[in-house]
């Protein structure tokens, strides 16, 4: 699969392509190796290592990829997206309608602000494994 993304890289951007995408895969190998160094310094067997490095990535991950996803800018609250939905479909999402007016349409809501309280449920849930 590399070899199909370099001959990809080189045929639509040209050879320079290529080292920026080999930088970039060195940089992030070092990252993943520096993670679970840390986590083996903390006497994480392999697999708790394992097992809490893949958690973490998934979620930074995946809270990225959903933040950027969103159909509306967070500092706007997205309040009149969800406003418009669900007036014509309340009663067909009873649980996502309470959440949307009663939590995330208040003004001091932010999307962003979520990462915290997840990465503290996953930091926890692993402290307590660990120990």
């Amino acid at each position: 699969m590399r070899n199909q993304s370099a001959r990809f890289c080189s045929a639509t951007t040209g050879p320079w392509a290529y080292s920026i995408l080999d930088a970039t895969l060195a940089a992030t190998l070092r990252h993943h190796d520096h993670v679970i160094g840390c986590l083996r310094q903390e006497n994480f067997s392999i697999e708790q290592a394992a097992h809490t490095f893949a958690t973490l990535d998934s979620y930074i991950y995946g809270f990225v990829l959903q933040e950027i996803s969103l159909p509306f800018n967070t500092a706007d609250h997205g309040a009149d997206m969800f406003a418009e939905i669900l007036s014509n479909t309340a009663d067909d999402y009873p649980h996502l309608t309470e959440m949307a007016t009663e939590y995330t349409a208040r003004l001091e809501y932010d999307f962003a602000d979520e990462f915290e309280w997840g990465l503290s449920l996953i930091l926890d849930a692993i402290a307590r494994r660990h120990t």
